[in-house]
């Protein structure tokens, strides 16, 4: 047994004989339909009642001794925008009817036609209507404001890949409005494309699949260069694209980073270079990641011949078969006897020092060369 279900429904209707007319159909309702009807006769009497009361849904005639025309659907929807309306003409016109749901009713009903049933029926379809409207519209302000609050520039692009929506940070990161943007390819303003390269965007819509690229250049309008990394996602609908979500990220404080840290490194190389001590560094593995000039120039091999090889690789025998018997816990001076790049004999000894990874715990050894003297 199905559950009853209960309306309250306000009717707007000046005009008695209408108003029996509708009130009687009403009565017919189905079975598992409870309407409780509340008649007023005036634009102004149904405000009251809105304020004053909670109804489900309203029967609205357009031609009222204080509104008349579509100017009445809009107050009462300006009062209760959430409350479903279905408008009542007296004349089977369909373009008024259609001009009253752009003004705002679900729905719009021809006075004297059909029944009680049809009337109820519209009633509930009215307030469904009304329910997804307003799902969908607090899904639309809720994406917007999930959009605007994103740290990263996003646009939307059609099939054609033409931007169709764009959110304020891709505006602050561009410099670009709504009126420069809408309308176009990213790539003609914002994102140019070096020569010969193709559209991540146009590709994505293309095959579907999610791009992720980096070390991309953003123009500025005001002529000025950001670098970005960009995320591209296909947008889909009933299994098609239908066009892509790209996110443009904003890396320049990642970039000045990067940058001050490679300065940084650059320096402490001058300064190890300028030592007269032959210097290498091994990581845990026994691979070599750093050496200073005055190394390379004792083993006659360049920094890009040893770095991120083995030791036992590119050392010269002798110490790579001390750093091979190695045992970190002893650390003491031991004499060795190197083959430099010319072929000369060089002795002197060679002391290890061990350092410690960022997160304190071992991260490899300092290999000292010091020389005695060279044959």
């Amino acid at each position: 047994m199905s559950e009853t279900r209960s309306l309250r429904i306000l009717l707007v209707e000046d005009n008695p004989g209408d108003a029996k007319l509708v009130l009687h159909m009403l009565r017919d309702a189905p079975a598992d339909l409870r309407i409780a009807p509340h008649h007023v006769e005036s634009l102004g009497a149904a405000l009251e009642a809105l304020a004053a009361e909670r109804f489900d849904a309203v029967l609205l005639d357009l031609s009222l001794p204080d509104s008349t025309g579509l100017d009445t659907v809009r107050r009462l929807v300006r009062a209760s925008p959430t409350l479903p309306i279905v408008v009542l003409t007296g004349l089977d016109d369909s373009e008024v009817g259609l001009e009253a749901v752009q003004a705002g009713a679900q729905d719009y009903l021809v006075k004297g036609h059909g029944d009680g049933k049809q009337l109820c029926r519209t009633l509930l379809y009215a307030e469904y209507r009304k329910e997804s409207q307003l799902t969908i519209e607090r899904l639309s302000r809720r994406n917007d404001l999930i959009l605007r609050s994103l740290g990263e520039g996003v646009i939307g692009c059609d099939a054609e890949g033409r931007i169709t929506f764009l959110n304020p940070a891709l505006k602050a990161m561009t410099g670009y409005g709504d009126a420069n943007l809408l309308g176009r390819s990213p790539h003609d303003s914002f994102h140019p494309l070096a020569g010969g390269q193709a559209s991540p965007i146009l590709a994505t819509i293309a095959d579907g699949q999610v791009r992720d690229v980096v070390d991309i250049d953003i123009r500025h309008a005001q002529g000025r260069t950001v670098p970005a990394e960009l995320i591209v996602t296909p947008m889909q609908e009933d299994g098609r694209i239908v066009g892509a979500v790209a996110a443009y990220h904003d890396v320049t404080d990642r970039q000045h980073a990067f940058d001050t840290l490679r300065h940084q490194l650059e320096f402490q190389q001058t300064v190890i270079d300028s030592l007269p001590l032959a210097l290498f560094y091994l990581d845990r593995a026994g691979v070599l990641i750093g050496a200073n000039t005055a190394f390379e120039t004792l083993i006659g091999k360049g920094r890009s011949q040893l770095l991120g090889h083995p030791a036992d690789e590119v050392l010269p025998p002798a110490l790579a078969e001390l750093v091979e018997a190695l045992e970190q816990s002893s650390m003491a001076p031991v004499a060795v006897t190197l083959v430099d790049g010319q072929g000369r004999r060089r002795a002197g000894h060679v002391r290890f020092r061990q350092f410690n990874a960022p997160d304190r715990g071992p991260g490899g050894v300092v290999g000292i060369l010091i020389e005695n003297g060279g044959e």
